[in-house]
């Protein structure tokens, strides 16, 4: 309170003290003012140099004069502004020993660590899709492989009957029918087992493909049963029904002469290749549409994949930070600093640029632009920072 009452009266002194000080100053600078317009006049003098000499002890004196009079205004003054910013320091956000900063630093180490347990959770997500993805894979590798694997079983199976048939003689023409007729139609269960593939992964253990082999042939060979008991009865159906033109081109054969002969079997040998191709037409028919359809299943497994691997909190990354870890670290961020914004700068506004300040333009580069630079002598931390909601 004291401190107060003082202060009001020498605030209420200080505009008559101000008046007095800037009076003494006016005519001591009038005064020397004319001393000067002497010399320039007259040129200098040893009687004017002591003149002059005189002049400013006076002005010295009237100096100290003048201080010592305003001394305790200013003084009290600077005072109050001390208590004034010391009172206030204690909510400034940027006073380190400020409760504000504080409880900012508190929120920023929190938002930190949760962009930290995100990044975490965002990396362990794309492990997961990772490993789903090529779990997709696998499967339609080993589904596709498996139904050639059947395909190619069955096909040679069908084109041996066809050989069969096609090498049938009129001597054993009969013979060749009944054979055919009684071709077993059941697809051997022995080979279904003995399926066997090999696929190189990254995430995936032997484990994992012996399961996921197990998952792909489980109650397939029920399925390539009635498909292969389909098709084999098919083909005896075909080569039976064709028993009888057979017969007849075997006799025309046998009665023909030797350019008839060479004339028909021409032909013979042109319709079985062309069976032939049509048999193999629709192998390959077959094998694309079950590739198509394994791969559409993947698809939808990598779809499913995405989806939960999905992160649904998000902490937004506020900044990077830029550790330096070895001095040719600094020529880098220059580098980088002078291709993006030194190259354009004025040659004075270059001299005022610092080390700092680069590594600062790098920091916010990275950040707006996503583009950091890749050297093991620098290391970019993410940070996150909060500000206060209104």
């Amino acid at each position: 309170m004291n401190e107060i009452v003082k202060f009001q009266e020498i605030a209420t002194s200080a505009p008559q003290i101000l008046q007095e000080s800037q009076g003494r100053v006016t005519k001591a600078v009038s005064f020397g003012e004319s001393l000067l317009a002497k010399v320039e006049q007259e040129g200098m003098n040893d009687s004017l140099d002591e003149d002059l000499n005189n002049f400013q002890v006076k002005a010295k004196k009237t100096l100290d004069l003048i201080l010592s009079k305003r001394k305790p205004i200013t003084q009290m003054m600077d005072s109050f502004k001390k208590e004034f910013t010391s009172t206030e320091a204690k909510l400034d956000p940027k006073k380190s020993d400020s409760i504000y900063f504080k409880i900012q630093q508190k929120r920023n180490n929190w938002a930190q660590y949760k962009l930290e347990e995100q990044k975490k959770r965002e990396q362990e997500a794309l492990r997961k899709q990772a490993i789903q993805k090529e779990k997709a894979e696998v499967f339609v590798q080993i589904e596709t492989a498996l139904e050639n694997y059947f395909n190619d079983y069955i096909s040679d199976y069908i084109d041996q009957l066809y050989k069969y048939f096609n090498a049938a003689t009129l001597e054993n023409l009969a013979e060749t029918e009944k054979t055919i007729k009684k071709a077993v139609d059941t697809y051997p269960e022995e080979h279904f087992n003995q399926f066997k593939v090999g696929i190189t992964t990254i995430y995936l253990t032997k484990d994992d493909k012996v399961a996921l082999k197990v998952d792909v042939m489980d109650g397939k060979y029920g399925e390539f049963k009635r498909r292969y008991a389909e098709r084999v009865k098919e083909a005896k159906i075909d080569i039976v029904s064709k028993i009888p033109s057979k017969k007849a081109e075997l006799e025309q054969l046998a009665k023909a002469n030797a350019e008839e002969v060479k004339r028909l079997k021409s032909e013979q040998e042109k319709r079985q290749q062309e069976e032939a191709e049509l048999r193999a037409k629709e192998k390959k028919e077959a094998e694309e549409k079950a590739k198509a359809e394994a791969e559409a299943k993947q698809k939808a497994a990598e779809m499913q994949s995405m989806f939960d691997a999905e992160v649904k909190e998000k902490v937004t990354r506020s900044g990077y930070e830029i550790n330096v870890k070895h001095p040719a670290g600094f020529v880098l961020l220059f580098q980088f600093w002078f291709e993006k914004e030194g190259k354009n700068l004025a040659l004075d506004q270059l001299a005022r640029k610092n080390l700092g300040q680069m590594k600062s333009f790098c920091e916010k580069y990275a950040h707006k632009n996503e583009e950091v630079i890749k050297s093991p002598y620098l290391e970019y931390k993410e940070i996150a920072k909060v500000a206060a909601r209104k």
